[in-house]
């Protein structure tokens, strides 16, 4: 079952301390903001990534972000990590929970 996924306060401050952060939380972060690609490729350089063409999870992210899809920016992540996890590939900002 797939549930809301945002980014939260406490992740930004994180990061503001000087973690480094991975290219999945820093994409997360753009598609929160409505970074547009340019401006999204721009803040993953600064971290040595970049939005891949030739890898699929990056081509599903940069079709979002390039077709405007919808005005709300957490819905837009909700459905990029829906289409992610149909197609079997990791989703943004989601970690495994071990439970017991």
């Amino acid at each position: 079952m797939i549930t809301a996924y945002a980014v939260s306060e406490r992740m930004l401050q994180y990061y503001g301390r000087g973690k480094a952060p991975t290219k999945q939380a820093l994409t997360a972060i753009a598609v929160i903001l409505g970074m547009d690609e340019d401006k999204t490729n721009s803040l993953l350089n600064g971290y040595g990534f970049c939005l891949s063409k030739s890898l699929i999870n990056d081509a599903v992210v940069r079709w979002f972000i390039q077709s405007n899809y919808g005005n709300n920016t957490k819905d837009v992540l909700q459905d990029i990590n829906e289409t992610l996890a149909c197609m079997g590939l990791p989703m943004l900002m989601t970690k495994p929970i071990n439970r017991v």
